[in-house]
């Protein structure tokens, strides 16, 4: 009621200019209807429902709005307030004729609250009239209809006009009218209001009739303050004072051409701009932030110079006398097409040669050419419905490379078309969820999930196929008659074949009997594409050609009845001729033909290759003499076949045998060729899909086998492209070293490393400066310095992110920040994605997340977010176009285990009403792991059999080094895999006498015994033994302590490459004293980063702080509260219980506290920082006293569980006073076990694993103690393998100056008085009692 009084008491009565003011709307609501508005028939639940983020339990499936009306025009008049409350004072007219009759005014309105009393439907000819009578106004909240109710039918074949006046509102969902904001150089936050109404989004600006074939004209007023601008899809002509508003002005925009809702755009904003004027007399304009514009020159030279083009090539001149491009800080998608004003996230219109990459410049360039073909294809000629979005889309992303390469013709563009969107979209399309290219959809929801893969990369690749068996004249000419004919209307598919086949038969490019729909529509109409079996007889003179649909996996319960056959386009060429130039298909192979023969080829000694150039939409399968002729050929003189077959080939060999239709031998012998390839596309092919055998192999003992592999072939190309970039190398040549270098680092090339590394630290010295890292190196430098890196250079890193003013800078940034291997940083990476105010834009929350589920250690973790958080993430980003299908594929896409596959079952099922847009994202994330379980049990012993036939053995074997004479133990090493493919090893051991000792390293050797820890150790075992027994590694290799990758030669102690390192040691291959700082920094123990020299327990570099207080610049007495909040010591947040010492929730916590909600023992540090001595790793599971971040009663156990004081996890039962690791004190004088993760997650078990009982142990078995020899001294160690190691150890080792056990069992003694000697037990725990290592040690 306040609503309605505050804004009619502020209209005029009879004024068709409205008096605006700003109505005090709830600026947290997006739950916005029809106010006073009846529920429509079978609706009664409209109250309190949010139709933002509403999804029915059942969808309603007649969608469609009554076709008894079509809309002529609108007038719209919106004024925003940006700077207030975010309302939207409105009022619309819309002119209507009514093709039947009806006594109904239907059309769409969401998150709108509309004026009831102002509501008037009135005859177009006579305004001023009485007008139609209301009965009654009611909205459907399942269909978002607004009905005004009639009291006489309206008269078919006449116009009438509805007007009303509503409140909207400027959302965050970035979807209709929304809002953004940006920091100006000041630092100030500016505000700007923009639309983004694709697909059915503009009836949340204004009530419309929101499909795509009710097109309109439109003409627009804004209201704005006069130190902003507005510009709208058409040019301004008029502006003048709003009426009793001093500051505030109208700008009236030319009524447009007729368009769909969905293209009409507004933008309010204090933006600068730049013109040019293109050479057919167009006023071209960019816009963006005022610190940003003259990032705009690239994509203003590029844009106006492809739209002349566009011009020429579809011989169809621009309708329209302008267009705007504008660069919003927070956009959701890459760009939208909007009729003369095309809307761009920053990073795909900004460009700026200093900080952006050779990549992100080609990425401007494709995707202004996306925009401004659709200026033609879907604006233009627009779809009738969204089952036909593939005619706009896919036709707008051919037409993207058409026009790149005219702009850039240097760039390969349609060689790069095999790799980024053929090959892309084939990987999708093999699987049983995929769906046809056109698509019957109705619900916003369904609409919304077709805008993938399928209609962008799928459309764009059989346009391209169809252009190449047409001809290019002949395809040209169809689509121009096309474009006129359909001009300012709508079209289905059927009516481009009808154009497409005119010509055809004109230019004599098709057979009379033949029409481009009988071809199309077995590419349109049924999903997937075939694969093309081509057989050659025993001379090889002759072969059978058949198809079928290619799968990479067949359920075998599967209901599919539909046979599947295409037309197919055959081209060939042979060894003979090798003719790569003629792609006109030599030969159909029909729908209804079973099978074909191809006569005069050559003989057997010569090969063939079908889908020349590969122009065709399938893939290729020969027999076995002709696979082995094509790779002996690959291997002598590769060049002779041109590069797209090149790619085809490697891209079909590894997917046919990921299909089962080859050998994995084979694919992996053609690969060898490799080593002599120097061109980027069949390069970027073969390391596209190792990428997935890599993905499945990174948690096996055969890794280690695959990444040598993949290390051998990579090393000529690294060795021919180098580390080192130059710009001024061609433009394809700075992709394939930036492609090349990012798989050797992250398959650790030390070079690669080492480089990546030394380049970050020089930035972190001197952050300001933007020579020292090239542009195209700072993907690969930013991600590899960060994983093998600690916190202080993610937080460097994530500063420079706050500060950059470069778009592709901080998406790059952000996207390294997720290859951290700490497992506390991207825990709280990722919640910070999903909360306002962190810093990450909500339109950048997918790149934040994929970042982490796409690393190997953060994948799992992702998925758990994901799954535990869904509705939470569905309310924060809404359904979106691509938000919750990018997350589903990225968290989901390496999952191989039946655990994880009944999860997500679980998950589909459980959540099946609030899937939203991610309905078929989540059926394709199921059939992927279940090839990946079948792919893994099928193939990974082939593969693994193939690298050690090759030289890259995955074999354990026995440790060397060993002088059990000298030393005394004898050990015996098992391995197997567990359930999850986890490694589990047993390490066992039997020592002469009560007496034995485990060396933990070379270097610490002597610490320990000098401390007198050990101080029944001969000190000269230390230079005896090496113990090389407790390297053992997974993949068979026996190296030495902690070194680096085969073949890398390190000193001693120096660490494998990207792997979590000791405390305080150096870069990979330096060698420096214990506890000495990174190389070249000479620091006190304990001190921070290099050159900072801190007080213990100090805060980080440069902040001088006491023991135990706050994070920087804020000075607290010990255990209080964040700075700024005054609260009693150790108090939690209002109204949270909690026990004492714990802090606040969400609190940044004093230097040694424990986690938010955690209790620790004393001296423990924060997660992440710099300890002091005796203080636990960050992150790490410690003695008694909870796991990290579970708020527990001292020294409990996981949350939830009830167990005495500093008892174990549940179900093991342990003595008091346990050690570090969970080990008992107990009659075991010194027991210590260190796991280590790798950076790709191989496991290097137990470099350090010291026993020392000597003292301890009697002659005899005392009471209490297990009678049987052989069961004294036994100690038995249980260590979970799930990602959390790399935070229990990250840098503590047990050596001097880093050694931490419980304080009473230190005051106790050596033996803590006692002539026991228990068998122990240990469980690290993660998310709970799975996957767990075990080892054995009998002394």
């Amino acid at each position: 009621m306040l609503l309605t009084i505050l804004f009619v008491s502020s209209l005029v009565a009879t004024g068709l200019l409205v008096y605006y003011l700003a109505p005090d709307v709830n600026q947290t609501s997006n739950n916005y209807r029809g106010r006073g508005l009846e529920p429509a028939k079978g609706d009664a639940t409209m109250e309190g429902n949010s139709l933002a983020t509403h999804l029915l339990d059942e969808r309603v499936k007649d969608m469609r709005l009554p076709t008894s009306l079509r809309p002529l025009h609108y007038l719209v008049r919106l004024q925003p307030f940006i700077r207030s409350n975010f309302s939207i004072a409105g009022y619309v007219e819309v002119e209507v004729e009514v093709v039947k009759e009806t006594s109904v005014f239907t059309f769409h309105m969401a998150d709108i609250i509309t004026h009831n009393d102002t509501v008037k439907v009135v005859d177009a000819e006579n305004r001023n009239g009485k007008g139609v009578g209301i009965v009654k106004q009611t909205y459907d909240n399942q269909r978002q209809f607004y009905h005004a109710h009639l009291q006489q039918p309206l008269t078919k074949g006449r116009r009438y006009v509805l007007s009303m006046k509503f409140t909207g509102y400027l959302n965050d969902q970035l979807h209709g009218f929304y809002r953004s904001s940006y920091k100006d150089a000041t630092e100030k936050e500016r505000w700007l209001a923009v639309t983004q109404f694709q697909p059915t989004d503009a009836r949340r600006a204004f009530p419309c009739f929101d499909e795509p074939a009710m097109k309109a004209t439109f003409e627009v007023f804004l209201a704005r303050e006069t130190d902003m601008s507005a510009i709208s899809n058409m040019p301004k002509i008029n502006t003048w004072p709003v009426e009793g508003q001093q500051g505030w002005i109208w700008d009236h925009f030319n009524t447009s051409v007729p368009m769909s809702t969905y293209l009409v755009a507004f933008l309010v904003s204090d933006f600068s701009s730049k013109e040019v004027t293109t050479q057919n007399g167009v006023s071209f304009r960019t816009w963006a932030r005022e610190t940003a514009i003259n990032q705009a020159n690239y994509s203003l030279e590029i844009g106006s110079k492809i739209l002349t083009f566009f011009e020429d090539y579809f011989r169809i001149p621009y309708p329209l006398p302008k267009q705007d491009m504008v660069a919003i800080p927070d956009f959701a998608a890459g760009a939208m097409e909007n009729w003369g004003l095309i809307t761009y996230r920053e990073t795909a219109m900004l460009y700026d040669p200093k900080v952006s990459s050779a990549y992100n410049k080609q990425w401007v360039a494709i995707v202004v050419a996306h925009e401004l073909a659709h200026q033609w294809f879907g604006n233009l000629v627009t779809p009738e419905w969204w089952t036909d979005l593939w005619l706009n889309e896919g036709f707008a992303s051919f037409m993207g490379y058409v026009g790149t390469n005219h702009a850039e013709p240097k760039w390969q563009m349609m060689e790069q078309f095999i790799v980024i969107d053929l090959h892309k979209v084939f990987r999708l399309d093999c699987l049983e969820s995929s769906h046809p290219i056109s698509i019957p959809v109705g619900h916003p929801d369904e609409i919304n999930e077709i805008f993938d893969t399928i209609s962008y990369s799928k459309g764009a690749s059989i346009i391209w196929m169809m252009k190449f068996f047409l001809t290019e004249a002949t395809f040209r000419k169809g689509l121009t008659n096309y474009l006129n004919t359909r001009v300012y209307a709508n079209a289905e598919q059927d009516d481009l074949w009808d154009f497409l086949t005119q010509a055809a038969h004109q230019d004599l490019t098709l057979a009379k009997d033949v029409t481009v729909k009988t071809i199309m529509d077995t590419w349109t109409l049924q999903m997937g594409y075939p694969v093309v079996k081509v057989t050659r007889s025993a001379d090889g003179t002759s072969a059978t050609v058949t198809q079928e649909r290619f799968l990479l996996r067949k359920d075998a319960n599967s209901t599919d009845t539909h046979v599947y056959r295409w037309w197919v386009p055959l081209s060939y060429t042979t060894q003979a001729t090798a003719d790569f130039s003629k792609t006109a298909p030599s030969r159909w192979l029909s729908k209804t033909d079973s099978k074909i023969t191809i006569q005069s080829l050559p003989d057997s000694r010569q090969w063939v290759i079908f889908n020349v150039q590969e122009t065709g939409y399938y893939r290729v399968n020969y027999d076995e003499n002709n696979w082995k002729l094509l790779i002996e050929h690959l291997k002598v003189d590769h060049t002779t076949i041109h590069v797209n077959n090149r790619a085809q080939l490697i891209d079909d060999a590894l997917n046919l045998a990921q299909a089962g239709q080859l050998s994995y031998s084979l694919p992996l012998d053609l690969a060898a060729y490799l080593k002599r390839e120097t061109s980027y596309t069949p390069w970027a092919t073969a390391l596209d899909n190792l990428k997935y055998i890599h993905k499945l192999f990174s948690r096996t003992g055969a890794y280690g086998a695959l990444k040598d592999f993949m290390l051998s072939l990579l090393e000529s190309l690294y060795k021919s492209v180098g580390f080192q970039d130059s710009p001024a190398d061609p433009h394809i040549d700075q992709h394939k070293r930036v492609k090349m270098l990012k798989w050797a680092c992250k398959l650790g090339n030390e070079d690669c490393v080492t480089q990546s590394v030394s380049l970050f630290k020089q930035w972190m010295m001197n952050p300001k400066s933007d020579s020292i890292i090239s542009p195209n190196l700072k993907d690969v430098v930013y991600c590899t310095a960060i994983a093998a890196g600690k916190n202080k250079e993610w937080e460097f890193a994530w500063n420079q992110y706050l500060n950059s003013n470069v778009g592709s800078e901080k998406s790059r940034i952000l996207k390294a920040l997720g290859c951290s291997k700490k497992i506390w940083i991207l825990s709280r990476y990722l919640e910070m994605a999903f909360i306002e105010a962190s810093g990450i834009r909500k339109q950048d929350v997918v790149q934040v997340f994929e970042s982490v589920a796409l690393n190997d250690v953060g994948r799992d973790m992702a998925w758990t977010y994901l799954r535990d958080q869904w509705h939470n993430i569905t309310d924060y980003m809404g359904g979106g176009l691509y938000t919750l299908p990018r997350m589903i594929k990225s968290a989901t896409d390496g999952m191989s285990k039946e655990l994880q596959l009944d999860e997500l079952k679980k998950f589909q099922s459980a959540k099946k009403d609030h899937l939203r847009t991610a309905k078929r994202a989540i059926a394709q994330a199921i059939e992927r792991t279940q090839n990946n379980i079948e792919w893994m049990n099928k193939n990974g012993p082939v593969i693994i059999q193939w690298l050690a036939d090759n030289g890259y053995s995955s074999e354990l074997r026995k440790p060397q080094g060993l002088d059990p004479a000298t030393i005394g133990p004898q050990y015996k090493f098992g391995f197997r895999l567990n359930d999850r493919g986890i490694p589990r090893y047993s390490v066992a051991g039997t020592v002469n006498g009560s007496r034995s000792s485990s060396i933990t390293r070379d270097t610490g050797c002597s610490d320990v015994i000098s401390e007198e820890v050990m101080p029944d150790v001969d000190p000269s075992l230390c230079n005896k033994a090496k113990v090389r027994a407790y390297q053992l590694s997974p993949v068979g290799a026996v190296k030495p302590a902690n070194s680096s990758p085969v073949g890398a030669v390190e000193p001693a102690n120096s660490y494998p490459v990207g792997a979590v390192e000791p405390a305080n040691s150096s870069p990979v291959g330096a060698v420096e004293p214990a506890n000495s700082s990174p190389v070249g920094a000479v620091e006190p123990a304990n001190s921070s980063p290099v050159g900072a020299v801190e007080p213990a327990n100090s805060s980080p570099v440069g902040a001088v702080e006491p023991a135990n207080s706050s994070p920087v610049g804020a000075v607290e007495p010990a255990n209080s509260s964040p700075v700024g909040a005054v609260e009693p010591a150790n108090s939690s947040p209002v109204g949270a219980v909690e026990p004492a010492n714990s802090s606040p929730v969400g609190a940044v916590e004093p230097a040694n506290s424990s986690p938010v909600s955690a209790v620790e023992p004393a001296n423990s540090s924060p997660v992440g920082a710099d300890e002091p001595n005796n203080s636990s790793p960050a992150g790490s599971v410690k003695p008694a006293n909870s796991p990290v971040g579970a708020t527990e009663p001292a020294n409990s156990s996981p949350a939830g569980a009830a167990e005495p004081a500093n008892s174990f996890p549940v179900d093991t039962a342990e003595p008091a006073n346990s050690s570090p690791v969970g080990l008992s004190y107990e009659g075991l004088g010194y027991l210590q076990a260190s796991l280590i993760h790798f950076i790709d997650y191989e496991l290097l078990p137990f470099t350090t694993l010291a026993t020392h009982y000597a003292p301890c142990f009697p002659a005899g078995a005392q009471p209490g103690v297990a009678p049987e020899a052989e069961e004294k001294g036994t100690v038995v160690l249980k260590i979970a393998s799930d990602m959390v190691h790399d935070t229990m150890y990250d840098n503590k080792y047990w050596g001097k100056g880093r050694r931490r056990w419980s304080s009473s069992a230190m005051a106790s003694g050596h033996c803590n008085g006692k002539q026991e000697f228990y068998k122990l037990h240990s469980e690290l725990w993660t998310a709970g009692p799975r996957n767990t290592v075990d080892i054995e040690m009998k002394l």
